[in-house]
């Protein structure tokens, strides 16, 4: 995992290969890795513990508020580099500052153990997909979709004559701004299949746009969409808009594409309901970034992506979870977990595990 310039983790970070932080990133919570954590960010920080089961390498100015652990050695290659209460080496620990427990705070000096016996428990590798669909993979849930739905075609929301749409679980309509028109008008009804083995109103798109100047609200209940190609969104009016008490779940198969300016109002992660407000589930297996949010606005979502890499940047502001092959977080980008998604997707303790809160 690496952080590439100002993010803020809220939470921790668990990786079965390397952690690197840089630029001025933070983690408001502790890092376990089974490779090296490389500290590299100037003036980063670490609320919690810094552990490997390699090496701890501090390549900048960065502070460990709690103890740092490696199996391997710790190095400090920044004389300003620090720890707060403690440094545990299985191999040396290295510095041209003299005496090397220096760079621990001065109350907890004594807690400075090279060449001892350090012993972590290994992050353990799992599959990424792990919800079960009523006995299906999310692959084969979408590809049943597919094959037992008749798709409405594509919606472009924000094209003139119609910019504003609304989706209900009985209906999708759009605000037909023709000039001998001029109202709301039904343009699709939705089919009648499972969700989570549960009876719901579903609809079947080849593709979704939001373009500039767009609004698209759901409205009365929870909505699911099935998307063929990409679901993709600009930035511009009044946007994605879902009311207190109702959801969207979409399953895309194509690529999702969060847009520039695109900022979702103050809704909440969970809503009235308790419900996840906003699912997306991904079933993109490409090579490249399957969901990018690029957002330099608010972003509210729960993503579950296992074959896909998934990119938060340019100053997003995610609130939400986000589960994925990998995930890149850069550019002023953040992600903000809400404990409240524990039970969101399954068993909290199998679907979304908060490794460490401050």
């Amino acid at each position: 995992m690496v952080l590439g310039g100002s993010e803020y983790i809220h939470g921790g970070i668990e990786a079965l290969g390397t952690v690197t932080l840089n630029g001025s990133s933070q983690v408001f919570g502790s890092i376990l890795a089974n490779k090296t954590i490389s500290l590299n960010a100037g003036g980063g920080r670490v609320q919690g513990n810094a552990e490997s089961l390699e090496n701890v390498i501090f390549g900048s100015s960065a502070r460990v508020d709690g103890i740092v652990s490696a199996m391997g050695e710790v190095r400090f290659n920044n004389w300003s580099a620090s720890v707060g209460e403690g440094i545990y080496a299985g191999g040396d620990i290295i510095s041209d500052r003299t005496p090397v427990s220096d760079h621990i705070d001065p109350d907890n000096r004594a807690d400075f153990f090279p060449n001892s016996n350090v012993s972590l428990t290994r992050v353990e590798e799992q599959p990424c997909d792990i919800v079960d669909f009523a006995g299906n993979t999310l692959s084969e849930e979408i590809t049943r979709y597919q094959e037992e739905l008749t798709s409405i075609g594509d919606i472009t929301v924000g094209a003139y004559p119609n910019v504003e749409w609304r989706f209900s679980p009985q209906q999708i309509e759009r605000y037909d701004q023709t000039w001998d028109i001029n109202r709301w008008v039904s343009h699709a009804s939705p089919e009648l299949n499972t969700l989570f083995g549960e009876q719901a109103s579903i609809y079947r798109l080849n593709s979704l746009k939001l373009t500039s100047s767009s609004s698209l609200r759901v409205t009365g209940g929870n909505v699911v969409i099935v998307i063929d190609e990409d679901f993709t969104m600009g930035g511009g009016g009044a946007g994605l808009v879902i009311d207190e008490d109702s959801s969207l779940t979409v399953f895309v198969e194509g690529k999702v594409d969060f847009g520039s300016v695109l900022s979702m109002p103050e809704i909440n992660s969970i809503n009235s309901n308790g419900e996840s407000t906003f699912s997306l589930f991904s079933g993109y297996s490409g090579s490249d970034t399957g969901v990018n949010f690029h957002s330099s606005n608010r972003v509210v979502a729960n993503v579950y992506a296992p074959y896909t890499h998934v990119s938060v940047n340019s100053g997003a502001n995610f609130f939400g979870s986000v589960r994925g092959r990998s995930v890149n977080v850069s550019g002023d980008g953040s992600i903000v977990y809400d404990e409240l998604l524990g039970g969101a997707f399954g068993d909290p303790d199998e679907v979304w595990k908060l490794v460490g809160w401050r």
